[in-house]
């Protein structure tokens, strides 16, 4: 009877665990789903606490819905709510405090980088409200997220180029507020756009922002120094202002040789008319003469003068004319190309006024030379590395290698200036968040051209450690092996020569 009884006890028992097991698989499978729509509701209800009239509850809103746009990439519920949230942020930018002002235009510019898509009538939408608070803010905070929103808003979603110009003059004119923060972070603005042109700018626009840049290299923020910097190695490579000495060269050198086969030309044709009149009477010179000196009292055109000219024989003045004797096809060739200078018809690199003093100064920052403040060992460690970056980029060409590793291991190699600005205007935009939307934000994918692992590779088992990087294990022992019969053989060889 107990056997049966506890028999019975064990299939209930076995039973209730294999409903209870059934329930857990059940409820872990639709936890993820779950999981999705509470994060799906928060976001919805901390759009819902904007609309408050609490000033402190609508701050701590924009708070969460900055903390969750930075440290996930929530592209549905950006795509659901992409007007309502536009507009509360428009709103807040101008209708709130500094707090809530600051807090939205970096809501704005973070819900713009998740979008990820170019929409030129979103970002007219924004752009006046964003240029008119990053120029006319409630306090400094409010001009630099607005300012950083601007950019970041233009440098995603504007499809026309000249709005891109445009917005790049907007943050010049901000170069030069009292602001040392907002003056480095409209610079960095401008950089990356300026990063995203199809073509240079023209060579006065060129010389101007040349001029701006090289006098905030005397700025005395570090901030500021360092991202004029950045704009100079930009204007400097794109530009091709190493290379303009060069290729003026070249084109010099294949113009004068095409000047001097003329000349040539010239010359035997000249010769052989001297030797017909060296065969004429002198009479006939001495009417050439006469005809040569009325043409010049009357009047009459230079070319009619000239061929009358080119029958008097070498040596014979005529009184009254003026005689432009050949200087040889270089020194005209120069003359040319000093007046297509003049004409604004000229090559970048010679027509940049102070561009070597520019050079100079990067050379002194690069070394801390040229500073009359005292500084901290942080800041000159970190301006002297900017611009001896800087300075190689102009004196070789040589750009340094950004390397960013990435969450399951893999690493992002960035080695060009413009996609250097813009790496590193997004790192410091997203902040805490960078990893996650390097690895998860499609935007960035396509914007450097890259592929994130989806998960890690699978790591070795305690056994396959000990057997392959263990000091003990046969592949290390085959290694130092033939290290030791390499120096013995390296140590027998020199003995021998000796």
């Amino acid at each position: 009877m107990a056997k049966k009884k506890g028999k019975k006890g064990q299939d209930d028992f076995d039973d209730a665990h294999s409903i209870c097991s059934t329930g857990t698989y059940t409820s872990m499978g639709n936890g993820q789903e779950e999981l999705i729509d509470s994060q799906a509701e928060a976001f919805s209800l901390a759009i819902d606490d904007t609309y408050e009239s609490r000033a402190t509850t609508r701050e701590k809103a924009w708070e969460r819905i900055t903390a969750m746009l930075r440290n996930q990439v929530r592209q549905d519920d950006c795509f659901q709510n992409a007007s309502t949230l536009t507009g509360r942020c428009l709103s807040a930018i101008k209708k709130g405090g500094a707090a809530e002002a600051a807090l939205a235009a970096t809501a704005l510019g973070l819900h713009m980088l998740t979008l990820g898509e170019p929409d030129e009538n979103l970002f007219q939408e924004v752009h006046t409200d964003l240029g008119k608070a990053a120029k006319q803010g409630k306090g400094a905070a409010v001009k630099v997220a607005a300012a950083e929103a601007l950019a970041l808003c233009c440098f995603v979603a504007a499809e026309d180029e000249h709005t891109t110009l445009e917005v790049m003059e907007q943050l010049h004119a901000l170069w030069g507020k009292d602001s040392a923060k907002l003056r480095a972070t409209a610079l960095r603005g401008w950089s990356l756009l300026y990063s995203s042109l199809s073509s240079p700018l023209a060579t006065r626009q060129l010389e101007a922002e040349l001029a701006a840049l090289a006098a905030l290299l005397h700025d005395a923020d570090v901030d500021v120094r360092a991202a004029a910097g950045e704009g100079l190695g930009l204007l400097y490579s794109s530009c091709g202002l190493g290379d303009s000495d060069f290729g003026e060269e070249e084109d010099l050198d294949d113009s004068i040789e095409e000047e001097e086969e003329e000349e040539e030309e010239q010359q035997q044709e000249e010769q052989q008319q001297v030797e017909q009149q060296e065969l004429a009477p002198a009479g006939e010179q001495h009417q050439q003469v006469e005809l040569a000196q009325n043409g010049v009292a009357g009047g009459s055109s230079s070319q009619a003068q000239q061929v009358v000219l080119n029958g008097i024989p070498e040596g014979l003045v005529v009184p009254g004319t003026t005689t432009n004797p050949g200087s040889g096809a270089r020194q005209r060739i120069v003359q040319q190309q000093q007046q297509q200078r003049e004409g604004d018809v000229m090559s970048l690199g010679s027509s940049v006024s102070g561009l070597d003093m520019v050079i100079d100064r990067v050379r002194d920052l690069a070394n801390n030379r040229g500073d009359r403040q005292r500084r901290s060992r942080r800041e000159r460690q970190s301006m002297r590395s900017s611009f001896r970056e800087l300075r190689s980029v102009m004196e070789d060409g040589r750009v340094r290698e950004q390397k960013i590793k990435l969450r399951h291991g893999d690493t992002l190699i960035i080695n060009t200036l413009e996609g250097n600005a813009m790496m590193n205007f997004l790192k410091r935009f997203i902040a805490g968040g960078f990893q996650v939307h390097l690895q998860e934000n499609p935007f960035l994918h396509n914007l450097f051209d890259f592929s994130p692992l989806e998960g890690r590779p699978d790591k070795l088992s305690q056994q396959e450690k000990r057997a392959f990087r263990s000091p003990c294990s046969a592949a290390s022992k085959a290694r130092s092996q033939a290290r030791r019969s390499q120096r013995s053989y390296k140590g027998g060889s020199s003995g021998a020569d000796w």
